[in-house]
């Protein structure tokens, strides 16, 4: 999703996590400051990195990666807020942007004190602690953790944050594990704290409620010990299976020369909430249902490559909801374009729409969300689960993986 007050070419050094932070000119040194010897994880979930500040609260030139792994060495209060320091007293995180764990042991059994070494941009590099690199293989067999024991093996996937858990409700259906970081996806508590047990990539569980933990969303497949991030799985779907196929959105598609952006992070942009697809011939060509189910909104937001343009909405039974947008952004062109209407059923590989192309419009984009399209909008730039990628659900249906 775009949004026209947030483009791409507005994400900047200036944009990052200390648009959290209560933004005054109040300069105030740290207090409450005593020593601390742990690891601190980064866990930030908004775009861009989160930035280090000094000990009076000045924000530095200094940017840290969420999922990468510090030593701290003391622990205060700036800015009315718990903050860590990573080395230097220019060096301080804000703890709500870490998740902690025990500092390692050297090789007499006491608390590693070592310091961390200066790096890019004047940051700190991670400790030790090196991943698995073994992929996990696909048993075939649904599961249930709340009688199985998890098989324990690392991994590097972004830890929770400490949090209580919020919008919780029952669901009934089957979650595949769809993680593409090395070992396997760490489970977490209702607290938003890590657990001992990890489930295998591709492994398929049942899921008995869905909720929110520190803005990520999560099912729980067991205990309350036992919930994943909705990101690290290919959404809920109930146990009679899918409801209909997933199919390319072009006749013919081929990867490389109809998508032209992929989903999830990119370098040179924001956190793309879907994929953006373009027939071979550049126009005049039929684009395609991937999904069965019914139209039940088309709206109209915004005139340019930064707003959403005309799009279409279809709910599936399945609990997937797919939106087709920047297909066209004046009425006359909606007209040329859409061929569907509100209430109308579609099966996948139904024509729902013709790309025509002019100097604004260059591509179709299309997402996937369990949630309300017009709700899953604020979470356009989030990596927090309400999206799904597209090509996963079609590879799966269509390449068994």
């Amino acid at each position: 999703m775009k949004r026209t007050l947030m483009t791409a070419g507005m994400i900047s050094a200036g944009v990052l996590a200390a648009v959290s932070l209560a933004q005054t000119n109040r300069v105030q040194a740290a207090t409450n400051v005593q020593t601390d010897k742990e690891i601190a994880t980064v866990t930030y979930q908004g775009p861009g990195k989160v930035r280090l500040l000094d000990s009076q609260g000045v924000y530095q030139d200094q940017y840290l990666t969420s999922g990468t792994r510090w030593k701290t060495f003391a622990k205060g209060t700036i800015r009315d807020l718990t903050m860590y320091r990573l080395g230097s007293d220019k060096q301080w995180i804000p703890a709500q942007y870490t998740n902690l764990s025990a500092a390692p042991l050297d090789n007499n059994g006491q608390t590693d004190q070592g310091t961390n070494t200066q790096t890019d941009q004047g940051t700190n590099t991670q400790t030790g602690g090196q991943t698995n690199n073994q992929t996990s293989q696909n048993t075939g067999q649904t599961n249930n953790p709340a009688n199985n024991q998890a098989d324990q093996t690392t991994d590097d996937q972004t830890p929770a944050v400490h949090q209580a858990i919020s919008q919780r409700q029952k669901v009934s259906g089957l979650v595949q594990v769809n993680y593409h970081g090395n070992g396997q996806v760490q489970l977490v508590n209702e607290a938003g704290n890590f657990t001992n047990q990890y489930v295998k990539n591709n492994s398929i569980w049942k899921a008995f409620e869905k909720a929110m933990i520190n803005e990520q969303v999560m099912y729980r497949l067991g205990s309350s010990q036992q919930w994943i991030p909705a990101k690290y799985t290919l959404g809920l779907v109930p146990k009679s299976g899918y409801s209909s196929s997933w199919t390319y959105p072009i006749a013919g598609f081929y990867e490389s020369g109809n998508l032209t952006s992929s989903f999830g992070a990119h370098s040179d942009r924001n956190w793309h909430d879907g994929i953006d697809i373009i027939p071979d011939h550049g126009g005049n060509e039929d684009i395609r249902a991937i999904h069965g189910g019914t139209v039940y909104f088309i709206g109209h937001q915004g005139t340019t490559q930064n707003d959403l343009g005309y799009y279409i909405c279809i709910k599936s039974p399945d609990g997937y909801n797919t939106v087709y947008q920047e297909f066209a952004f004046y009425p006359d062109e909606a007209a040329a374009a859409i061929h569907v209407k509100v209430g109308d059923v579609v099966k996948p590989g139904q024509v729902i729409l013709t790309f025509i192309p002019t100097t604004h419009v260059t591509h179709v984009h299309l997402g996937v969300t369990q949630s309300e399209v017009n709700a899953a909008e604020k979470y356009w730039n989030s990596d927090n689960g309400t999206w799904i990628d597209p090509m996963q659900l079609i590879y799966r249906y269509n390449r068994g993986y």
